[in-house]
């Protein structure tokens, strides 16, 4: 991961390295931007376009940010600079909150900033063998710290900035619904050894990704809890799953209190994770066995899927 600037000239993708050269183009070298008498500070606005009626509180679902949501923004000699959403709302001011707060320097006519969600403190704001915790995704508060987004944007000396963040993870659905001679209660399901748990997410490049080898065991068994008629919506890195054996265990009620516990397998060939785009796999689980009924995959950033714009006010 990043551990100088020099570095960044050797992993970064082809746009950017582009980004990175207009970065520096752009941005003051460390005696321009110099704090003077007449220099401002930036500001910096946040709009959200979605439309999804909200069923968790993340940027994945609702339509508003939240009081000191924070981001982490970028403009050399200014790195990692923490800012904060000042109201919930679809539209919030972000207030400096930490750092160096970023100026334009009257020298300079043209920025370009970098952006990403959520802040982390570290030097260069980078997510490192970052592992996916299964067990707690369905906590709203804890699932949202894994809806990595990204964005950079043009400001002009004296000029609010605009943003748009793109969802750079990729989001998946697992919709379990009733089959033949099957009612879906409490149930638990199982997928060993097909999706990397682990990765990586380059906060001044945007690059998001799974390592590179899946690790057998617990860690890399995706399961959870799930109640009838609730979808599990899930983050993952982007990356190509391998085939693997669903297993799912589901709570029969025999009256008079009793309860067994039947299991139904099927094999599962996922598609390949994308950054920012959503899959949902809808699966009956019949009588025996379960049944792939089909596959839907779109852009997570729609305008009803829940992007977020950053524009002026």
């Amino acid at each position: 991961m990043l551990t100088s600037m020099k570095r960044i000239y050797y992993i970064l993708p082809t746009i950017a390295l582009a980004l990175f050269a207009t970065v520096l183009a752009s941005c003051s070298s460390d005696d321009e931007a110099k704090t003077t008498a007449t220099s401002t500070p930036v500001q910096f606005y946040g709009t959200f376009n979605g439309d999804e009626p909200a069923v968790a509180t993340t940027r994945a679902y609702d339509d508003k940010w939240e009081v000191n949501d924070a981001i982490g923004i970028t403009c050399s000699p200014y790195f990692n600079v923490k800012y904060t959403a000042n109201t919930s709302g679809k539209s919030t001011q972000l207030s400096y909150s930490s750092g160096k707060e970023i100026m334009y320097d009257p020298k300079i006519n043209v920025y370009t900033f970098m952006a990403y969600y959520p802040y982390t403190p570290n030097a260069f704001g980078d997510y490192e063998d970052l592992l996916i915790d299964m067990k707690a995704m369905r906590d709203a508060e804890h699932a949202k710290k894994y809806d990595f987004m990204y964005s950079f944007g043009i400001g002009r000396n004296g000029t609010p900035v605009s943003f748009k963040f793109d969802h750079i993870m990729t989001r998946v659905i697992f919709n379990f619904v009733d089959g033949e001679n099957v009612k879906l209660m409490n149930h638990r399901w199982y997928l060993p050894n097909a999706i990397r748990l682990r990765g990586s997410f380059e906060t001044y490049s945007g690059l998001c990704e799974a390592d590179a080898k899946v690790r057998p065991g617990a860690e890399d068994t995706v399961g959870n809890i799930t109640y009838p008629n609730v979808p599990d919506t899930l983050y993952f890195f982007p990356q190509t799953p391998k085939k693997s054996t669903l297993v799912l265990f589901n709570e029969k009620d025999l009256g008079d209190e009793d309860i067994i516990v039947q299991k139904y397998t099927m094999d599962l060939a996922l598609p390949k994770f994308e950054a920012g785009k959503s899959i949902e796999l809808t699966i009956s689980v019949n009588d025996q066995r379960m049944q792939l009924k089909g596959i839907t995959i779109q852009d997570w950033n729609r305008k009803n899927q829940g992007n977020i714009n950053a524009s002026d006010m």
